[in-house]
């Protein structure tokens, strides 16, 4: 027997839940729609050896089961381990669009396609990956619906694969509750000590792939920096891995030497921090810049907003949707015109106020518990 609401069984494919972006997604949605189907039997797929362990904790006392697999993003292994370890149910819900190729013993499926980033910015990949990638891309859009999080990503899915548009379903992520102006003047100041950030910066948040857009933030920091008396003593901070990290246009290091930047004085690598340190981080910053190329969403915008720091976005892909007319925009491919909107938000305590003003109110439009509802509602209408 089915439950009312339609949906009796669930599987959810959360194996990246330890990972930065995708695995934020994860964490926030999971345990919401788990808690909106009560009645639902859900299994979720997880990592044996990269764990999330207060992600699996949460989940088992909302009465979900645990089946671990072994199979990394875009492998073989996955392709036939992924699909052995799902057991029969009304849906399948992959979020992540490294779907199966071999079929699953599920109803129906659903998939995530967070945006076509490896289609449409395929810098650094080589022609065997981007059509691994397009292959891929074509497999999910098979599934029985496509849930995406902005009207942009649905365009782009539009544009590149075969699918009725009311197939693809849009619920825009949330902003978690934690996010907000941190009142503690000693815990921001005990956040920059520990990285050795002054008082006055700039803030970057992001992994540090070429559709990020570091090069050219730098760039303009330094362009803007010499122009700008007020930020002769402000730091550009950048969040994130920096293992491995390559700009495009040779090591970090390098690039900061040719644009006269010094390391740990006028750019700080902070690396990863913990989310107490993040929030501080925000609310401290001068202000937020966010120059990506292209984004499916833009998650480091609403944060910053949300903790009241004043943010500078370029105007690409689908950060104007997302960010309304709570900041200050740039071309992304302009420098100068970068290094214009960093001068104007140092030299106008004005402009920083009503930017902090607007974000704050902006973002309550963003909610992981108004989304969870929408995917669960979207569960329950496709096990029907």
């Amino acid at each position: 027997m089915r439950t009312e609401a339609g949906l009796r069984s669930l599987v959810i494919d959360c194996r990246f839940v330890h990972h930065s972006g995708i695995g934020r997604y994860m964490r926030a949605l999971v345990p919401r729609v788990l808690r909106q189907l009560p009645e639902a039997q859900a299994v979720l797929l997880v990592g044996r050896q990269e764990r999330d362990a207060a992600f699996e904790r949460q989940c088992l006392a909302l009465g979900a089961q645990l089946r671990r697999v072994e199979a990394g993003m875009y492998s073989l292994a996955e392709q036939w381990r992924v699909p052995l370890a799902v057991p029969r149910c009304d849906v399948f819900w992959m979020m992540h669009y490294d779907v199966p190729f071999l079929p699953v013993r599920a109803r129906r499926r659903l998939v995530t396609i967070h945006d076509m980033a490896h289609l449409a910015v395929p810098d650094g990949m080589g022609l065997a990956k981007r059509a691994y990638a397009r292959l891929f891309y074509w497999r999910a859009a098979q599934s029985d619906a496509i849930l995406t999080v902005s009207e942009f990503s649905k365009r782009e899915i539009l544009a590149c694969e075969r699918v009725r548009p009311e197939r693809v379903h849009v619920v825009y992520n949330g902003v978690e509750d934690s996010l907000r102006p941190c009142g503690d003047a000693r815990q921001i100041a005990a956040a920059r000590d520990r990285y050795g950030i002054p008082p006055r910066y700039l803030l970057f948040v992001g992994n540090l792939k070429p559709n990020k857009n570091l090069p050219r933030l730098l760039a303009a920091f330094a362009r803007a920096k010499r122009q700008t008396p007020q930020l002769k003593e402000t730091a550009l901070v950048v969040v994130g891995r920096r293992s491995g990290l390559r700009t495009g246009e040779g090591d970090l290091d390098d690039l900061l030497r040719v644009l006269g930047l010094v390391c740990g004085r006028d750019v700080v690598l902070a690396g990863e921090v913990d989310d107490a340190e993040l929030r501080a981080l925000y609310t401290g910053a001068l202000a937020f810049v966010f120059p990506s190329l292209y984004e499916g969403f833009g998650l480091p915008p609403l944060e910053a907003m949300a903790c009241g720091c004043p943010v500078l976005a370029a105007h690409a892909a689908s950060l104007p949707e997302v960010c309304g007319d709570a900041a200050l925009y740039f071309s992304p491919r302009a420098p100068e015109e970068m290094a214009a909107a960093l001068s104007r938000i140092a030299a106008e305590p004005r402009l920083r106020s009503e930017l902090r003003a607007s974000g704050l109110r902006h973002t309550k439009r963003f909610s992981w518990d108004a989304a969870a509802g929408e995917i669960a509602a979207l569960l329950c209408s496709l096990a029907v």
